[in-house]
């Protein structure tokens, strides 16, 4: 059984950030002494980034988009 099996989209590999890119970006990460990294594609980074420093704004935008996206991924249109 894969492991990243629980993970969204795990069969989908065209929707994943490469490993070459996380690398790079991991590596950035380590030289620059962040203490924490968001790795992931646009417009999920956005939306974390949204919802770590507006919440609220965060929320709204999910309330609108989330539903729309959820039926989207059940119809197979994802």
């Amino acid at each position: 059984m894969n492991s990243d099996a629980h993970v969204f989209g795990a069969g989908s590999t065209k929707s994943r950030v490469t490993q070459d890119r996380v690398a790079e970006l991991l590596g950035a990460a380590v030289y620059h002494n962040c203490p924490e990294v968001l790795v992931a594609r646009h417009p999920v980074l956005a939306l974390s980034y949204v919802f770590r420093f507006l919440p609220a704004l965060g929320w709204y935008i999910m309330k609108k988009v989330g539903p729309k996206r959820a039926r989207a991924v059940n119809d197979g249109r994802s």
